[in-house]
């Protein structure tokens, strides 16, 4: 997700509204993203911190934090390769990846194979969502992931 210069919220704000849909994309809490300090929980950044993308390091505009009752996507500690991800990936099914065989990008639930990347029983769940000037490829326990 991305906000046009002047948009942005002065303040970081967690919307946390109470969706009954299966499509949202989001990363589950926990996950660990690549910043300028190492890699980061999710739920442990803030607005302001420096986000390593496939372009550069990236300023976080905001961070948005939606409450949703979902069936999530799992995708198993190393399922694509050695560290990738590096543990168990919690992902809203609509979140989109980008590996070899997808330079475009894939939604993640077409992934699901009931083995290795499987559908989790539907339960509430927060879903966080990067922001920046502009939609970027950050990594993501070592998958790039579309924000």
């Amino acid at each position: 997700m991305f906000r046009k210069e002047g948009s942005m919220r002065h303040e970081t704000e967690f919307r946390t509204d109470a969706l009954s849909l299966t499509r949202l994309a989001g990363l589950g809490t926990g996950s660990r993203i690549r910043t300028s300090k190492g890699d980061l929980a999710v739920n442990q950044l803030k607005r302001g911190d420096t986000i390593v993308t496939r372009n550069g390091h990236r300023t976080l505009l905001d961070i948005e934090a939606r409450g949703a009752r979902l069936a999530p996507v799992c995708i198993l500690a190393e399922a694509l390769g050695p560290q990738h991800p590096a543990q168990h990936l919690l992902l809203g099914p609509a979140t989109r990846l980008f590996l070899p065989r997808s330079p475009h990008g894939m939604e993640v639930f077409r992934l699901m194979d009931g083995s290795i990347v499987t559908e989790e029983s539907p339960r509430g769940m927060t879903l966080w969502t990067l922001i920046f000037r502009e939609p970027e490829v950050i990594t993501v326990e070592g998958i790039e992931v579309w924000a």
